[in-house]
Parts: C-alpha cells; sequence; structure tokens
C-alpha cells in the first residue's frame, strides 16, 4: 500500500484546494497551524492527506519539529519515517549542517532513535526552545527531549 503514497514539501503556491485538505487534517488532528517560516511536509494516500510534519526554523542551522502527525489507519507502514527522511534531506541539501530538536512522546522514542536522534539536555536547546519544553513539564506533559545533528 506504502507505493500508492505521495510525500511532498507544501508552500505558499500550493493548490487552494489541497491547502484546504492539508488544514483540515491539521485541525482535525489537533496540531497546531503552521507559521509562514515553518516547512510543511505531507503524505497523501490517493486524494487524502494522512500525514503531516511541521519544522520550524528556531535560530540559523537550529530546527524544532514542532508537529508529526499520521492518520491512524496508516500508521505502522513507514509514512512518519518518510516524512521525517524528507526533511533531513531537504536540510541536508540546503545547509552543510543543521540540529533538528524534537520533543517525541515516550511511545515514539524508538521512531526517532531509528533515525539517529539522540537524547540531549535542557541546556542544549536554544533559548526560546528550552523556555517551551519547560512550560510543557510544567503543564505535565510527559515528553522526552531529543535531537539529531546532520552533516557534522
Amino acid at each position: 500500500m506504502t507505493k500508492q503514497i505521495q510525500h511532498f514539501e507544501i508552500n505558499a503556491t500550493t493548490d487552494a484546494v489541497l491547502l484546504f485538505k492539508v488544514k483540515h487534517f491539521v485541525k482535525s488532528a489537533q496540531q497546531k497551524n503552521w507559521q509562514r517560516a515553518d516547512a510543511i511536509f505531507v503524505s497523501m494516500h490517493k486524494d487524502s492527506v494522512i500525514g503531516y510534519a511541521r519544522l520550524v526554523p528556531i535560530e540559523p542551522k537550529s530546527y524544532w519539529l514542532r508537529g508529526l502527525f499520521v492518520s491512524p489507519a496508516f500508521r505502522r507502514q513507514g509514512v512518519a519515517l518518510k516524512l521525517l527522511k524528507q526533511i533531513h534531506q531537504r536540510l541536508c541539501a540546503q545547509q552543510q549542517s543543521a540540529t533538528i530538536f524534537c520533543f517525541p512522546l515516550a511511545h515514539l522514542e524508538q521512531l526517532y532513535r531509528t533515525l539517529d536522534y539522540e537524547d540531549c539536555l535542557i541546556s542544549d536547546l536554544p533559548a526560546s526552545l528550552a523556555m517551551r519544553f519547560q512550560q510543557a513539564q510544567a503543564e505535565g506533559k510527559n515528553w522526552r527531549l531529543m535531537r539529531l545533528k546532520l552533516g557534522t
């Protein structure tokens, strides 16, 4: 079934119908809407959005993987891995090195380790991201703190 799935990045020039579908998917998945500077990656099966990833630039060469969501019917089929690999390829093509930070849920930790993400400390985070992580912890979120260094 994965051969029927397309993975690509969208931007401001993306077809309005597709943008509407992506926004609807993001809302139904209870994900935050993206900002203009964010990079958005989607996976589609036939005419439906089934996966979404949002990459937020934090500072030069530092990014936050702010959202990664795959429809339940398409989980464990490599969709999330493909979205993450697409993000990595895009960053590697644009710059010599970059660091992606993410706050995965505990049950997704192994997914990230498969792609060489490693644990990191809050002191490793850019200040604005450290503040967000501390806020999440104060709200009772049980997130892990991980990073991937590309091109180093």
